[in-house]
């Protein structure tokens, strides 16, 4: 897993991509529907693992596993 502190930075997002964070449990933490400057903030986040799921429509196009520190 990647380590993050406040931001997680995205490359080559599609149009439409939407972003959520999830927690160990499957809890929905964040959910994004348009992100600008291809970032999202973290800060808000407790320390730990979490998974940021990526879905353009009803299509799943990734899930991550990243690790936010504080």
């Amino acid at each position: 897993p990647n380590p993050a502190d406040n931001f997680l930075h995205f490359e080559n997002l599609p149009p439409n991509t939407r972003i959520k964070i999830v927690d160990n449990y499957g809890n929905i933490i964040k959910d994004y529907q348009d992100v600008l400057d291809n970032k999202i903030s973290i800060s808000s986040l407790n320390s730990g693992m979490y998974f940021v799921h990526f879905r353009n429509n009803s299509t799943v196009l990734s899930y991550k596993k990243f690790i936010k520190i504080q």
